[in-house]
């Protein structure tokens, strides 16, 4: 079975669930080998495009694992705030628990000018207030953004007490909220009302990559994300790994063919993992007797 490079970067991530034994035979089944069910190094062509295209939040738990390489990527795909953009250049770490140490930095990052665009404006926090409580008139939620922008990760508490002190306006709170790196404390300050989260779901801030799997995106949208993501850090689809892993031991087990099935399934699916894989195992059938060993 010939499958194109996001079928087999999706079915990769199912692989990691499935134990040693039942991956190998599924592999051979579906003419997967192992290199590329594993689909490379961390930082590849596969990243890149998932990354690009999967919800802001994303980002963030990336950028918590403190991986130079991930970090440089990121900066250079322009996918960063001007504030955090700043913060990995100065190698800020974003980790819990990391504050007052420097973390390792790309080469790449390193020699980025001071005046590299990426970089915004630089502006210090009781500028960027000044701007944000500027944004009051109709029409302010551009200049808002610019300002938001410029917010760094040791930023965030003197926000949180500005607006404890005076509120801060409606357009600077969507813009604050909008950033992927807003605390979470702050963002239910700033507004918790209907048309707020909706606006945050657009903007592609999400609770968690559970989502991806229990939620609406559908499996050949979730899985090689997923996928990347495992392969930057483990840990940050820990709790996804958590929700597939028996979905994979239970429904698809060590039924070579249900694999199939999923592998064929998967290109034009509309449905969620979950979904997949329990229809997948339905049209199999039961596992042919002898056939597991």
């Amino acid at each position: 079975m010939a499958l194109d490079d996001r079928t087999a970067t999706a079915v990769g991530f199912l692989l990691r669930m499935a134990d040693d034994g039942v991956a190998e035979r599924v592999r051979t089944r579906l003419g997967l080998d192992e290199g590329r069910a594993a689909a490379g190094g961390v930082v590849d062509n596969s990243f890149r495009g998932e990354v690009r295209q999967a919800p802001a939040q994303v980002r963030l738990w990336l950028l918590q694992a403190d991986d130079p390489e991930v970090n440089a990527t990121l900066f250079g795909m322009g996918l960063l705030p001007a504030g955090l953009a700043r913060d990995v250049v100065a190698g800020v770490p974003f980790g819990p628990g990391d504050a007052g140490r420097r973390i390792e930095r790309s080469p790449y990052v390193t020699a980025v000018r001071p005046d590299d665009e990426r970089l915004g404006e630089g502006l210090a926090l009781p500028r960027i207030l000044d701007r944000l409580y500027g944004a009051v008139t109709r029409g302010s939620l551009k200049r808002a953004r610019r300002a938001a922008q410029e917010v760094r990760t040791a930023d965030w508490p003197g926000v949180a007490a500005a607006h404890a002190e005076r509120p801060l306006p409606g357009y600077a709170r969507w813009a604050l909220a909008e950033r992927f790196d807003c605390p979470p404390s702050l963002r239910t300050a700033f507004g918790t009302h209907a048309k707020f989260t909706h606006r945050l779901r657009e903007a592609g801030i999400v609770e968690g990559l559970d989502d991806l799997v229990t939620g609406v995106a559908p499996a050949i949208t979730a899985l090689p994300l997923l996928d990347v993501l495992y392969r930057a850090q483990p840990r940050v689809v820990d709790r996804s790994a958590a929700a597939v892993r028996p979905l994979v031991h239970e429904r698809l087990g060590s039924h070579v063919e249900a694999w199939a099935i999923v592998a064929q399934l998967l290109p034009e699916f509309i449905g969620t993992t979950a979904e997949l894989v329990d229809l997948a195992a339905a049209i199999a059938g039961p596992e042919p007797e002898g056939s597991s060993g």
